[in-house]
């Protein structure tokens, strides 16, 4: 008969089998190890990166993008200060593009309608002063100002335009009412 060998009943150094000797145990033993996320490509990484940055980018390219548009539109405005044949000259030295940005070209017609705008408003002053267009006793101040703007404002499309315009003829629109009050 062969004896199965085991721990417990295998025969000691003396020869002898020891039945009291303990059993082998496992024990696990926690080790402080990180698992490793599985790895990433480097597109996913850059997306993560470009997450985690992005509040700041934006802000960034917010900021850049409101001082082009200020400076875009001072340019317009000092557009419409020049007269036109100063504004051909920068065209032909490529200073000035005629389809520039369109704050650009909302800023100059908008100069553009205040310097119209007050040009009109002295005309009005003028006329009122001239008591061969606008008798001050008699007349209606109401429908002499519609009489003078409505040829002006009549057929304007552009918004921008009519706005400085508008702008620039408000103020004299009152001063002549509230001279014509008061005499």
């Amino acid at each position: 008969m062969v004896r199965e060998v085991t721990r417990r009943n295998a025969p000691n150094v003396s020869g002898r089998t020891n039945i009291n000797a303990a059993a082998p145990s496992v024990q696990a033993r926690p080790t402080n190890r990180i698992i490793a996320a599985p790895s990433q490509n480097s597109a996913s990484q850059l997306a993560d990166s470009l997450r985690a940055i992005s509040p700041g980018l934006n802000k960034f390219l917010q900021v850049r993008q409101n001082q082009y548009v200020q400076d875009e539109m001072l340019k317009g405005q000092q557009a419409a200060e020049l007269s036109k044949d100063e504004i051909d000259e920068k065209i032909a030295k490529g200073e000035l593009r005629p389809e520039q940005s369109p704050w650009f070209q909302q800023a100059y017609m908008k100069q553009a309608g205040i310097n119209a705008g007050q040009r009109k408003a002295r005309q009005l002053i003028a006329s009122y002063e001239d008591p061969s267009v606008f008798n001050k006793d008699t007349g209606d101040i109401d429908e002499f100002i519609g009489n003078q703007l409505h040829a002006d404002i009549k057929g304007l499309e552009d918004s921008d335009f009519k706005t400085g315009f508008l702008q620039a003829v408000r103020g004299t629109e009152e001063k002549l009412r509230n001279d014509f009050t008061n005499t």
